[in-house]
């Protein structure tokens, strides 16, 4: 666990050394702060990406749930 003064800091860091320019979700597994933010996150893009790959001709009514 990561003291809470030290984590800007150690995140800035990574990022930096990884070089990473996606996003970035600082959680705890341990308390869950931030997972919040992450799912949702993960439940947006795959939303958009079921959008962007759903096909423009007529749905088939036989495969409805």
């Amino acid at each position: 666990m990561v003291p809470e003064y030290e984590r800007a800091a150690r995140v800035k860091d990574f990022i930096k050394r990884l070089r990473w320019k996606g996003p970035v979700f600082e959680i705890s597994a341990l308390t869950r702060e931030g997972c919040e933010s992450l799912v949702q996150a993960i439940y947006r893009h795959v939303q958009s990406e079921q959008v962007a790959s759903a096909p423009d001709g007529p749905r088939d009514p036989r495969f409805d749930d």
